[in-house]
């Protein structure tokens, strides 16, 4: 498992020769995004967030390869794992919203890669992929490729505030499934809402400590120490007080947008 600083690149390393040897002249770049570009990266807490860009269609067969590659690559990352998708470069040249990929993967979906039961031929779209290009051309890492600022295009605002907010409107119920992820998220989207920060989750909750309601700063401090923290990981919550503070947190949220 790869949780210090040196296993970490050694396996960003593995990441790009895999790329280069599956995919040949094909592919355009490899870019980290994400906690590890932003440096907030906590092994237990952490996934390794990337994007690979491609100039046309992989093949079914390529596609398969990669899922297997990254399935075998998936034993040296953190607990969280890898979670990255294929975009075509003319998405980027004139990019769209939501955005198509040709291929995503992350932990949850190994065991559908492992029974072949993934339709590679199927057109999906993802709103999530506009904030992975912001944050990737403001604060992310050409693993290979040219910089960032050069490949991703400048995502229209009400697009990125989209794609924030497509991820955050379940928790004003369902915070209490995820809340160390909820309390930092609801935190990094309201950090843009108001101040048009883009920031990683523990920045997000660094800002919050600063810039709302003082009735809330204990919950926020607990959610940046469970980050950051393996022995606060599995203490209980309290449901009530997350769906409060959540509550409070997608108003703000909301006001600003208005």
């Amino acid at each position: 498992m790869a949780s210090n600083p040196q296993s970490i690149e050694e396996l960003l390393q593995d990441i790009v020769r895999g790329f280069q040897n599956l995919l040949g002249d094909n592919l355009v770049g490899v870019y980290l995004h994400g906690s590890l570009a932003m440096d907030s990266f906590h092994p237990l807490q952490s996934d390794v967030d990337f994007l690979v860009i491609v100039k046309e269609k992989p093949s079914n067969e390529t596609k398969q390869k990669v899922a297997d590659f990254l399935i075998k690559l998936s034993d040296e990352a953190p607990p969280k794992g890898l979670e990255m998708s294929i975009v075509l470069q003319k998405y980027l040249d004139q990019f769209i919203y939501p955005t198509p990929f040709e291929f995503h993967f992350g932990k949850e979906h190994i065991s559908k890669y492992q029974a072949g039961t993934v339709n590679f031929n199927e057109v999906k779209t993802d709103k999530d992929l506009a904030a992975h290009f912001v944050v990737t051309r403001e604060r992310g890492r050409a693993l290979f490729g040219p910089d960032p600022k050069e490949t991703f295009p400048v995502v229209p605002p009400e697009n990125y505030l989209d794609s924030l907010m497509e991820d955050i409107e379940w928790f004003k119920h369902d915070i209490a499934k995820t809340p160390i992820y909820g309390i930092l998220n609801l935190c990094r989207v309201l950090a843009y809402a108001q101040d048009k920060l883009i920031t990683s989750k523990v920045e997000g909750g660094r800002w919050a400590l600063k810039n709302v309601d003082a009735k809330y700063h204990e919950i926020i401090k607990r959610g940046l120490s469970a980050y950051e923290s393996e022995e606060q990981i599995n203490r209980p919550w309290d449901k009530k007080e997350l769906e409060e503070f959540a509550d409070y947190m997608i108003k703000q949220i909301t006001n600003h947008i208005q």
